[in-house]
C-alpha cells in the first residue's frame, strides 16, 4: 500500500470517529424527536386520505381531524418536494391527488 492511500485510510477513519463522537455528544432534544414523530403522523394521515383520490383541503381536514390550516402548511410543503399535485378546481378549491397515482396508470399504458 502506497503512502497516499495510508493517509487516505486514516483520514477517513478519523473523519468516521469524529461524527460518531458528535453523534453521541449532541443528540437532539427529544422535544424536536416529538414534533418530527407528529409530523411523520400528519404526513402519513394526508397521502392516507389522498389515496382514495383526488380531495379538497377541507375534505382532507374533515378526513384526518387537523385544522385546514395546518392542512395547508403540509399539502404546500408535500406539493413542493413533488409528492403531491393539485389536479383541479372543485367550487372554489384545489383538489390534490398524490403523484404516485400519476405513475402508476403511466406504467399500465
Amino acid at each position: 500500500m502506497t503512502e497516499k492511500e495510508e493517509k487516505g485510510k486514516k483520514g477517513k477513519a478519523k473523519k468516521k470517529l469524529t461524527v460518531q463522537m458528535l453523534r453521541e455528544t449532541r443528540k437532539p432534544p427529544k422535544e424536536n424527536l416529538e414534533r418530527q414523530k407528529d409530523q411523520r403522523k400528519i404526513i402519513k394521515a394526508i397521502k392516507g386520505a389522498l389515496k382514495s383520490g383526488p380531495k379538497t383541503i377541507p375534505q382532507i381536514a374533515q378526513e384526518t381531524n387537523l385544522r385546514s390550516d395546518e392542512v395547508v402548511w403540509y399539502l404546500f410543503s408535500l406539493r413542493k418536494y413533488g409528492e403531491i399535485q393539485e389536479v383541479e378546481e372543485v367550487e372554489g378549491y384545489y383538489t390534490y391527488k398524490l403523484v404516485e397515482e400519476d405513475e402508476g396508470e403511466k406504467n399500465e399504458a
